[in-house]
């Protein structure tokens, strides 16, 4: 991320590919939790060859151990970038709120919208306050909004005629789990 605000902001690139702004407040917090999260995020992908060759060798045993690794790895990764957008009331933590919007429940983004409140004409605050809307409006235990499907007989199906019946839905997509 770049974030465009008054100053001299100095962008660097390393040979690895990496590249770093720094020079005024939200590029230096956004340096600063890079430096931070940088070596998990290399962690994980090093400990991912070694799943991969493993597998490879049949070793799935050994692969699964370091795959739980990586996934506790991940969420301290997460953690830390979580807690910079809940604890970072200016434009560098509503670029993470954005990034990491579907993590935090519809409670969590209620709390963001408020102390982040003074960037609502910005399209970054637009976003959350519309992923909180649409949340509001679909939650748990919240009257479902009028549809219509088609059924597997090829019949359409209207919520609105089957409201006085007990009625559980379930959306699936193919990158859900089981």
């Amino acid at each position: 991320y770049v974030i465009l605000e008054k100053g001299t902001i100095t962008i660097t690139a390393t040979k690895d590919s990496l590249i770093f702004t720094t020079g005024t407040p939200n590029n230096d917090a956004l340096f600063t939790l890079d430096k931070e999260i940088e070596p998990l995020r290399m962690k994980m992908k090093t400990k991912g060859y070694e799943v991969k060759a493993l597998r490879n060798n049949g070793e799935d045993e050994k692969a699964d151990e370091i795959q739980n690794e990586i996934l506790e790895i991940s969420k301290i990764w997460w953690g830390k970038q979580m807690e910079f957008a809940k604890n970072n009331s200016n434009m560098a933590g509503l670029n993470y709120v954005n990034k990491l919007m579907s993590r935090f429940t519809t409670d969590e983004l209620k709390n963001i919208l408020e102390s982040y409140e003074e960037f609502s004409d910005k399209s970054a605050f637009q976003r959350v306050l519309k992923r909180y809307n649409a949340e509001i409006k679909t939650g748990i235990g919240v009257i479902a909004p009028g549809f219509t499907l088609v059924t597997d007989r090829e019949d359409m199906l209207s919520l609105n005629d089957i409201e006085s019946k007990l009625t559980i839905i379930d959306f699936w997509a193919s990158w859900c789990k089981p």
